[in-house]
């Protein structure tokens, strides 16, 4: 194996946009033309023209994959359909709910929580004891 390069010609940044767009990462993108990352990222500092194409070609390949789960969604496929949401819904998909309380130091906290049709959920709910829900 010859020596990695530490200067990206013009060809050398041409080909690195290239792997890119058809969605190499960084790392593999820059062993592809013999350099390292860090010689990309000393690039893409030197010159904001190639940073801002690396950014472009990086945005593309996402649209490549956004567009093909979206497809995959559409064709039904749960697990499709489930990252689809959680990305382009958060507030309503997401697993993780931040709750915020307040009050008084020593003060008793006071917790009801709802199925989703709005019924109350009481310790005995088969939703929190393992059994099928009503």
């Amino acid at each position: 194996m010859g020596r990695r390069q530490e200067k990206l010609d013009r060809a050398g940044r041409a080909a690195f946009v290239r792997y890119l767009i058809a969605g190499d990462v960084m790392a593999t993108a820059a062993a592809k033309i013999g350099c390292s990352r860090q010689a990309v990222y000393k690039a893409m500092r030197r010159s904001r023209a190639f940073e801002l194409r690396v950014i472009e070609a990086r945005k593309s390949a996402d649209d490549m994959v956004e567009a093909s789960l979206y497809r995959r969604a559409l064709a039904g496929e749960v697990i499709a359909c489930i990252f689809w949401l959680k990305n382009r819904r958060p507030a309503e998909w997401r697993d993780r709910h931040d709750l915020t309380l307040g009050g008084e130091e020593g003060s008793t906290l006071i917790y009801r929580a709802a199925l989703a049709d709005g019924r109350p959920l009481s310790p005995e709910s088969p939703a929190l004891s393992g059994g099928p829900t009503p």
